[in-house]
């Protein structure tokens, strides 16, 4: 980690609604949140999973994956999945639908043609 990662600090705000009564808000300065998502980013790059990338990037920096995300999406430099990782996640969802079909069937509730416990097609 370089030392200017190390000094990217964190700011705390309180926001406040129109009446002028606090709420709890944790605010990050702009640095913070391009350095959040420079990782995301060089993180999506050495392992093409956008799920994993972010989950990565946001361990490193103590927020959460959602947090990320949004970060990514409000600077507008979200990575975007590959064919081969849509391929996956179709071929997973493929494999997932199957296992709960055979489950449904062994529990005998594969009572109504078309209709399953989980969404799908």
């Amino acid at each position: 980690m370089s030392e200017r990662d190390r000094t990217i600090t964190r700011t705390t705000a309180v926001a406040t609604d129109a009446a002028g009564t606090g709420f709890g808000n944790s605010a990050y300065d702009e640095d913070f949140k391009i350095h959040v998502v420079d990782r995301f980013n060089a993180y999506f790059v050495d392992h093409p999973v956008l799920t994993a990338a972010a989950r990565s990037a946001a361990e490193e920096c103590g927020v959460s994956v959602t947090t990320v995300h949004k970060w990514a999406e409000e600077q507008g430099r979200k990575p975007i999945p590959t064919w081969g990782e849509i391929r996956r996640l179709r071929a997973e969802n493929d494999n997932l639908r199957a296992r709960v079909a055979m489950l449904e069937e062994q529990l005998g509730r594969a009572d109504q043609p078309g209709e399953s416990a989980v969404g799908g097609n």
